[in-house]
């Protein structure tokens, strides 16, 4: 199972090492996607968390009982389909692999699972094809 959260961290928290603790106590993978973290100022981790679901709600558990916030993440990329030529633009500015185009039937392929809504595509789009919807 895999589980991608927003992990945020108050100032007193940035000189815990919370990352190593669950990958060794828990059997979690971290792929940490985006960082924005500063030591005494807090910050917040795009996480992907993987592992068997009672291990990553074991670990999550360790975290929230530590101060440690947990989000889903909070935003996705929508592309608007119908109306895209697949001139490739998105491709080039995409650092994820998220946005793919190739042979042999040249369209444009979008795998949610890889964005990492950096909002590089919604910038890049010459059409401004994508947007950006926020979760409830």
């Amino acid at each position: 199972m895999e589980k991608k959260v927003v992990l945020s961290f108050s100032p007193e928290l940035t000189f815990r090492s919370f990352m190593n603790d669950i990958i060794r106590d828990y059997n979690i993978n971290i792929n940490i996607i985006k960082a924005d973290i500063e030591i005494a100022k807090g910050g917040r981790l795009l996480v992907t968390l993987g592992g068997e679901e009672d291990e990553i709600a074991a670990a999550e558990k360790f975290l929230t009982d530590n101060g440690v916030v947990i989000n889903p993440m909070g935003s996705t990329i929508k592309l608007d389909r119908d109306r895209c030529i697949a001139c490739g633009a998105c491709t080039s500015a995409c650092p994820s692999g998220a946005l793919t185009i190739g042979a042999p039937d040249w369209t444009l392929n979008f795998n949610p699972d890889k964005c990492i809504i950096c909002k590089l595509c919604v910038k890049s789009c010459p059409m401004k094809l994508f947007s950006v919807e926020f979760a409830e």
